[in-house]
């Protein structure tokens, strides 16, 4: 399993994304309230 990062100034950021919608339904409520977080309030992220 290869990692790709991301240059943002200084920092190198994970490519972090879930490729199947399949993935997404096995997250339980937290991991959903999370996601849901991390997408709203958190740009440096980037989801499709």
């Amino acid at each position: 399993m290869s990692i790709s990062y991301t240059k943002v100034g200084d920092y190198l950021l994970p490519n972090l994304k879930i490729n199947d919608e399949k993935q997404k339904e096995n997250l339980n409520k937290n991991g959903l309230l999370r996601l849901n977080f991390i997408k709203k309030y958190k740009k440096v992220f980037i989801f499709s």
